[in-house]
């Protein structure tokens, strides 16, 4: 009890390196291969985003509608022939 209130460590102690023994190299590949992941996947969701609001402002026009043609409001000639 003595040698825990005084701070004494042995050689059997363990320390910092036997808790966590990767390497740096290791540590670098995990952080460049979760940045890549990170990286990538923001760049997917920006074009899934920007697809899916395009096809929502894709709507149809005043000549693309159902009610154009021969049978609408206002029809041109070149329509009804």
């Amino acid at each position: 009890m003595s040698n825990l209130a005084a701070g004494a460590v042995s050689a059997a102690d363990p320390t910092l390196a036997s808790f966590y023994p990767l390497v740096w190299w290791i540590i670098a590949i995990k952080v460049v291969v979760i940045f890549l992941f990170l990286l990538l996947f923001q760049i997917l969701m920006i074009w899934a985003e920007r697809r899916i609001i395009g096809r929502m402002q894709n709507r149809p026009g005043p000549t693309d509608g159902a009610r154009s043609g021969c049978f609408s409001r206002s029809p041109t000639r070149s329509s009804c022939r």
